[in-house]
């Protein structure tokens, strides 16, 4: 059985009348730098990657040092992955997960096994004073029972793969340890 409206369906076009101002998307090509300048954003410095900790900001990671992991809202376990880089073109803000964004693997492991990790995501880095950030990005733990890793040492990696080519690598051993606090 059919519903009939009890009224008939009227569709409306959209127009602006000449007296109406209309924005235009932008139609110059983004290369990926913020902000854009003309010139070839691949054409510095190898790039270098600092990887960290840290929901809300960049905290340096140490080589046999703490790196919380949390139980998050959706039943899983977790560790903050933060990434600030020199020398690497963010990606384009008109379409973060486009092809201009770099490509970001990261991954955590105990005794050589890979326990969580994103892999080649294109990700959007912001710029700022220390360079081009990435930050808090989540990286759950795929094990039955990550509780019983606290004390552990694990190595938590990354890679930044730009579309121009240019790599970055950085990787720490560090010690899991279990947030309890709120």
């Amino acid at each position: 059985m059919f519903l009939q409206a009890p009224f008939p369906l009227v569709v409306l076009a959209a127009c602006t009348g000449d007296d109406q101002p209309t924005k235009d998307l932008p139609t110059e090509e983004h290369t990926g730098s913020v902000p854009h300048t003309g010139t070839d954003p691949c054409s510095g410095d190898s790039p270098v990657l600092d990887l960290g900790t840290g929901p809300e900001a960049f905290e340096p990671l140490e080589d046999g040092g703490p790196i919380l992991f949390y139980f998050g809202p959706q039943g899983g376990y977790h560790v903050f992955a933060s990434l600030r880089a020199s020398d690497l073109p963010p990606g384009n803000p008109l379409d973060p997960f486009g092809p201009e964004s770099p490509l970001v693997t990261i991954q955590l492991t105990v005794d050589d096994v890979v326990i969580g990790g994103l892999v080649q995501q294109p990700r959007l880095f912001v710029v700022g004073s220390s360079g081009t950030e990435l930050l808090g990005q989540q990286v759950v733990m795929e094990i039955p029972d990550p509780p019983s890793l606290a004390g552990k040492t694990a190595t938590l990696s990354a890679e930044v793969q730009h579309p121009c080519g240019l790599v970055a690598t950085d990787s720490h051993d560090v010690v899991l340890t279990l947030f309890t606090g709120s």
